[in-house]
């Protein structure tokens, strides 16, 4: 989100803030994985690790 003060036809102040996360889980390069998926996901890791 971009934020700026205009005075007189210029820009006076500007104010920025980016989220990165939010972004590239948009383009699909990251997703956060809901509680019902968390436990089978960390279960199956354990399993593969102990045997």
């Amino acid at each position: 989100m971009h934020i700026d003060r205009i005075e007189q036809s210029k820009i006076i102040e500007h104010w920025g803030q980016g989220d990165t996360q939010g972004l590239m889980q948009q383009l699909g390069i990251i997703f956060l994985l809901s509680p019902k998926l968390f436990l089978p996901i960390l279960n199956h890791t354990i399993f593969k690790l102990l045997r």
